[in-house]
C-alpha cells in the first residue's frame, strides 16, 4: 500500500497526537531547567508551595517516562503538555525568571540541534516563544502580579521576545510541515501496511467499479490467486453467477446510502474451481467533498462453518425424521427436547410433550428407578434396557432405550434413543414358538439330524436319533468331525463344495461307519443354514441300512429269477432242439455203428467209423449237460456220501491234471450224507476243478473241503434256505481270481474267457443247474491275483457213515425174435435203420411215418403186433397219443418209447398208463435190440401168469432166453 493513498485517511486529531508525543520529551527537560533555576532563585526569595509541586509533579513524570511506561492516551498528555506550561509560567510569574527563560529555551534547542534532533529544537524555541507571549501578556494586563517591574519587563520582551517570537513560529511551521506530519503520516502507513498484510481474514481494497487495487495474504490463500493476478480481475470475476445481482445490490446500497460497512454471505470461485463460502463486510470510502475513493472490504472464509451448519442441519433433520424417537432430559427426567418420531410415538405434539416429566410416558420411572438411571450414566455414561412407555391415549407399547449422558453449557442432559420394539416383539414370540416347535421336532424326529460347520465338519448339534444310530452319547458326538465317520472322505467334500454352491441337495444316499465299525447307509438331505453367527450345514439322514439289506437281497432274488428265467429259456430251447439233434444222432450212430461191424471194412475205414461213433458219443454228452443245465434232465437221486465222491473224483484229477498243480483234501469227518444223483454231483466237483487248473497256467494249489453249515446262518445270505443244515462243499485255488464283470455273467451258459476252441461256456453253467436241481446254493469269493473258492451247500439228507446201494447189472438177454413190431418213427433215415436192423435179428416191422398211421395200423392188426416202438415226437399225433390209443385198445400191449428228450412230468404221465419202457437217444442199436427183447420177454411173461390156473408151474422151456 502506497503512502499517498493512506495518508489521505489521516485525520487532524492523530497528527496532533503524533507531535505531542514527539514533544512530551522536551517538556520534561524544559521543565526540569525552569525547576532547577527556580530552586536557585528561591534561595533569596524562600521556599514556595508551587516549587514544592512543581519538584513533585515532574519527579514523578520523570521517572515513569525512564522507566518506558509511556502513556498512550492522547488526552492524558495534553493534560500533562498543559500542566507542565503551567508550572513553568507559575515559576517564572513567581520567582522573576524571565530572563533565565528567554536565554534558557535557545540554550536547550542549541544543544538539540547538536544531537541531531532538529524537529524537537524547533519545538523547544516555539514553546519557549508562546510561553513568553503569555506571560507578557498576562503582566502587561495587570492579571498576573510579579516581583519584577513592568517597565523592565517590558523592555526585555520588546527585543528578544520578537526574535524568538519569529524564530519560534518558523520553528513550529518547519516541524509541522517537514518533520512531525511527515513522520506522523509514514508511522501511520507503515502500521497500516502491516496490520493490512499480517490479518488473519481477508481484506481488499476495490477502486469504485469493483476492481481490486489491493488483497492481502489471507485473501489471496482463501481465492487461491496471487495479488497481482487479482489486481487484474474485479470482484465480479470471482463470484459465483447465481450470487452476483446480490453483490451488485449490495455496492449500490454503498453507493446511494451512508456509509456504514455492510455484510454479505456470498459465494467465490477459488482458482482449482471449488465454491468457497465467504463472510463479506464492505465500506466505502469517499473524498472530503463526498465523492467515492474506494472500497475497503473484509473477506471471512466461513466455507467451514457452512458445511458444519449444513452438517448440523442435515443432523438435526436426521434427528428429526429418525425413525427411533429421540429425547433430550434434564437431571429431574423431564423432556427438554423430542423428535417429530418420538412425539409422535407418544401421541403428542412436541410442544406437548416438552416439559413433561418422564414419568408421565414410562409407568416404571419412578424416582427409585431414575435414581439408579442417573448413577450408572455418570459412572458407565451409557444406560440401556427395555421398557414400556404409555400413549397419550392410554395404550401402551414395549420400546428399547438407549441413553447417554451429555454436557452442554455446563448442565447434564440424558439424551436418549426409543425404539419401538412392538414388531420385534411378536417376532421373537413367534420365533420362540418357532424355535419350541423346532426344538420338538428336533429331538422327536425319526431321522438323524446333525447340524456340522462345513469348514471342518465339525459336530455342532445332534438330535437323539442321530446319536443313536451313530452309536455315540450326545457329549461325545458334539465335536467329532464327520470325516472320522464317513467311509468316503473326498466324496464328502465335494458333496460340501457343491451344497454350498447351491445351497441344497436332496436325496443323496452316503455310507457312514457307526462306532463299532459296521456300515450305516443313509438317504441325506442337506441345505445350508445360518447358525450361531455363521454358516453352518443342516443334514437330515434316513437310515437305510435294513432297506439297503433288503434292497440287496431284493437285488440278488431278481438276479436269481432272472437267471431262472434265462435258464428255463435256455431248458425249453434245449429241450426242443434236443429232440431233433438226438434223432440226427442217433442216424449217425446207428449207421457209424454198422459200418464198424461190417467185416469187409478196411482199417482205415474202421478208423473213421470209431471217430464218427467217437463224435456222435461227445454229441450226446453235449445235450446231455444243457439239458442238466437246464434242469430238464432227469435226475436219479440217492443217497451220497460226498466225503467218498470227493475222494474217487480226486484220484482221477491227480492223474490228469499237471504235476504243477498241488491237489489236497480237507474233509470234515462223519459228514452227514446227501439226497442226489452220484455222476451229477461227480460232475459238480471235475467242473469246478477244471475251472481251477484253467486259472492256474503256470501251477499253483488246489484245495477241496467239505463242512456243514447251520441252514438259519445261511438263511441270512441265502433267503430261499430252507434246510435245518446243509453240507458244504469247497473248491478254492490261488489262480488269476475273477474281476466284477467276470462274475456277473460266469454262471451263463456259452460265457467263457478262454480262447476259441478251448471251452464251451457250459462247465459253470451245468454247476449251477445241478445245484439248483438239488436244492442247494452255490456262491463264490474271489479278488483278482488272489485267487478263487466255490462254495456249493447242498441239503443234508441220511445217516452219517451210510453205505450206498449198488445196483444189480442183469445178464445181457438174446436179441433176435420173430415176434411183429410196429415201429412209428417221423425221420426217414431213423425208421428206415431201425427197421433194417429188426429185420435182420428176424423180427417182423410194420414202419408208421406219423403218429395217426401208427394208431390206424394198430387198430388194423392189433392181434399181430407184440410190440409197439414209438418216437415220443410224431407228427398229426404225438407218441404220447401213440401209447394211450394202443392202450386203450390193449392195456397190455408192451410199448417201448425212444425220445431225443423227454420231460419229466411226460415220462410220468406215460407211467400212470403203463408205459415204462423209455429208451434215450442217441442209442446204441444193441441197446435198442435188448432193450425190445427184454420188453417182449417181460410181456409174455406177464401174460403168462395172467392165464396159467393157480398150481400150475412153469416149465424150462418158459424161462426166457
Amino acid at each position: 500500500m502506497n503512502s499517498n493513498s493512506s495518508g489521505q485517511g489521516l485525520s487532524i486529531n492523530s497528527v496532533m497526537d503524533k507531535v505531542l508525543g514527539r514533544l512530551f520529551p522536551f517538556l520534561i527537560v524544559s521543565s526540569w531547567c525552569i525547576l532547577v533555576v527556580s530552586l536557585v532563585r528561591a534561595r533569596a526569595i524562600g521556599i514556595h508551595p508551587l516549587l514544592i509541586l512543581h519538584i513533585c509533579f515532574v519527579i514523578v513524570v520523570t521517572v515513569l517516562y525512564v522507566r518506558r511506561r509511556r502513556l498512550k492516551s492522547a488526552t492524558i498528555m495534553w493534560t500533562l503538555a498543559g500542566v507542565f506550561s503551567g508550572l513553568m509560567i507559575a515559576s517564572v510569574a513567581t520567582f522573576g525568571l524571565l530572563s533565565p527563560s528567554i536565554i534558557l529555551p535557545p540554550m536547550i534547542s542549541a544543544l538539540l540541534l547538536i544531537l541531531g534532533h532538529r524537529s524537537a529544537a524547533f519545538a523547544t524555541i516555539g514553546i519557549a516563544m508562546a510561553f513568553l507571549v503569555l506571560m507578557a501578556c498576562l503582566f502587561i494586563s495587570g492579571v498576573l502580579a510579579s516581583p519584577i517591574d513592568p517597565a523592565l519587563y517590558a523592555r526585555s520582551v520588546s527585543g528578544w521576545g520578537l526574535l524568538i517570537f519569529a524564530v519560534g513560529a518558523a520553528s513550529i511551521a518547519y516541524a509541522a510541515l517537514f518533520d512531525i506530519i511527515p513522520g506522523a503520516i509514514r508511522e501511520t502507513d507503515e502500521r497500516f501496511r502491516v496490520a493490512f498484510q499480517s490479518a488473519g481474514i481477508g481484506v481488499s481494497i476495490l477502486n469504485p467499479e469493483g476492481k481490486f487495487l489491493n488483497a492481502n495474504a489471507a485473501l489471496c490463500a482463501i481465492l487461491g490467486y496471487t495479488e497481482d493476478e487479482l489486481k487484474q480481475k474485479t470482484f465480479l470475476d470471482v463470484t459465483v453467477p447465481e450470487d452476483i445481482s446480490s453483490s451488485l445490490e449490495l455496492q449500490r446500497m454503498a453507493f446511494t446510502t451512508a456509509a456504514a460497512p455492510r455484510a454479505l454471505e456470498k459465494r467465490y470461485v477459488h482458482r482449482d474451481g471449488h465454491t468457497v463460502w465467504v463472510n463479506v463486510s464492505t465500506a466505502l470510502v469517499r473524498t472530503a467533498d463526498g465523492n467515492p475513493l474506494y472500497f475497503i472490504t473484509i473477506i471471512n472464509d466461513i466455507t467451514e462453518a457452512k458445511e458444519a451448519e449444513a452438517q448440523l442441519r442435515l443432523l438435526k433433520h436426521s434427528i428429526d425424521v429418525h425413525f427411533d424417537g429421540a429425547y433430550w432430559h434434564d437431571t429431574d427426567f423431564r423432556f427438554v427436547y423430542a423428535n417429530d418420531t418420538g412425539a409422535r410415538a407418544l401421541g403428542m405434539t412436541k410442544e406437548e410433550l416438552i416439559g413433561k416429566p418422564l414419568s408421565a410416558v414410562n409407568p416404571a420411572a419412578t424416582p427409585e428407578v431414575l435414581a439408579h438411571v442417573w448413577e450408572v450414566l455418570r459412572e458407565k455414561r451409557h444406560f440401556s434396557s427395555e421398557t414400556v412407555h404409555r400413549r397419550k391415549d392410554g395404550t401402551e407399547f414395549p420400546v428399547e432405550i438407549t441413553t447417554s449422558i451429555v454436557e452442554y453449557n455446563g448442565k447434564e442432559f440424558a439424551c436418549g434413543f426409543a425404539r419401538d420394539i412392538t414388531e420385534r416383539k411378536i417376532a421373537e414370540e413367534t420365533l420362540r414358538r418357532s424355535e419350541l416347535q423346532y426344538r420338538t421336532l428336533f429331538e422327536r424326529a425319526n431321522d438323524a439330524i446333525i447340524i456340522f460347520r462345513p469348514s471342518d465338519e465339525e459336530i455342532l448339534e445332534a438330535n437323539p436319533v442321530a446319536c443313536e444310530v451313530y452309536g455315540h452319547p450326545k457329549e461325545e458326538f458334539v465335536g467329532m468331525s464327520l470325516r472320522s465317520m464317513t467311509r468316503d472322505v473326498d466324496e464328502g467334500t465335494s458333496l460340501i463344495a457343491r451344497l454350498l454352491d447351491t445351497g441344497s441337495i436332496r436325496d443323496f444316499p452316503t455310507v457312514h461307519i457307526r462306532k463299532d465299525g459296521t456300515p450305516i447307509h443313509f438317504l441325506m438331505n442337506a441345505s445350508v443354514i445360518d447358525y450361531q453367527g455363521g454358516k453352518a450345514i443342516l443334514s437330515i439322514g434316513r437310515d437305510m441300512t435294513d432297506r439297503e439289506h433288503a434292497e440287496q437281497v431284493r437285488k440278488k432274488l431278481e438276479e436269481q429269477l432272472y437267471q431262472t428265467q434265462k435258464i428255463e429259456s435256455i431248458g425249453t430251447l434245449a429241450a426242443g432242439i434236443a429232440h431233433d439233434f438226438n434223432n440226427l444222432l442217433n442216424i449217425i450212430l446207428g449207421n457209424a455203428s454198422l459200418m464198424a461191424q461190417a467185416g469187409d471194412l478196411s482199417e482205415p475205414g474202421k478208423r473213421r467209423a470209431k471217430a464218427i461213433l467217437y463224435a456222435t458219443e461227445r454229441g450226446g454228452q453235449l445235450v446231455r449237460q444243457l439239458l442238466t443245465f437246464a434242469r430238464k434232465a432227469e435226475v436219479k437221486r440217492d443217497t451220497v456220501k460226498l466225503n467218498d465222491v470227493v475222494r474217487e473224483t480226486a484220484r482221477l484229477l491227480q492223474e490228469t491234471f499237471p504235476r504243477t498243480i498241488d491237489i489236497s483234501l480237507s474233509l470234515l469227518p462223519r459228514l452227514p450224507c446227501i439226497h442226489g444223483d452220484p455222476t451229477q454231483v461227480n460232475q459238480v466237483i471235475v467242473n469246478l476243478a477244471v475251472n481251477s487248473r484253467d486259472a492256474m497256467p503256470h501251477g499253483g494249489q488246489l484245495v477241496v473241503s467239505t463242512d456243514v453249515v447251520d441252514g438259519r446262518v445261511l438263511r441270512e445270505k441265502f433267503g430261499a434256505a430252507i434246510d435245518s443244515q446243509y453240507v458244504v462243499l469247497s473248491v478254492a485255488d490261488t489262480g488269476t481270481g475273477i474281476d466284477e464283470a467276470t462274475r456277473l455273467r460266469m454262471f451263463d451258459p456259452f460265457f467263457t474267457t478262454k480262447g476259441a476252441g478251448k471251452g464251451t461256456g457250459l462247465g459253470l453253467a451245468v454247476v449251477h443247474g445241478i445245484v439248483t436241481n438239488h436244492h442247494g446254493f452255490i456262491d463264490v469269493e474271489s479278488s483278482l491275483r488272489q485267487g478263487t473258492r466255490f462254495i456249493v451247500y447242498f441239503p443234508a439228507g441220511g445217516v452219517p457213515g451210510s453205505e450206498d446201494v449198488s445196483a444189480v447189472t442183469a445178464e445181457p438177454l438174446e436179441t433176435r425174435g420173430t415176434e411183429t413190431i410196429l415201429l412209428a418213427e417221423d425221420e426217414d433215415l431213423a425208421r428206415d435203420l431201425v427197421a433194417e436192423v429188426l429185420r435182420e435179428q428176424g423180427y417182423t416191422v410194420i414202419p408208421c411215418a406219423d403218429g395217426e398211421e401208427a394208431i390206424r395200423s394198430y387198430e388194423a392188426r392189433q392181434a399181430d403186433i407184440h410190440l409197439v416202438i414209438s418216437d415220443i415226437g410224431l407228427p398229426r399225433r404225438d407218441g404220447e397219443e401213440v401209447c394211450r390209443s394202443v392202450k386203450r385198445l390193449n392195456p397190455a400191449a408192451p410199448v417201448l418209447i425212444v425220445s431225443g428228450y423227454l420231460d419229466p412230468a411226460r415220462r410220468a404221465a406215460l407211467a400212470e398208463i403203463g408205459v415204462t419202457h423209455v429208451l434215450q437217444k442217441p442209442y446204441q442199436l444193441t441197446d435198442l435190440l435188448v432193450l425190445a427183447r427184454r420188453t417182449l420177454d417181460a410181456a409174455r411173461l406177464h401174460n403168462r401168469k395172467l392165464t396159467t390156473p393157480p398150481g400150475a408151474g412153469f416149465t424150462g422151456d418158459d424161462t426166457p432166453a
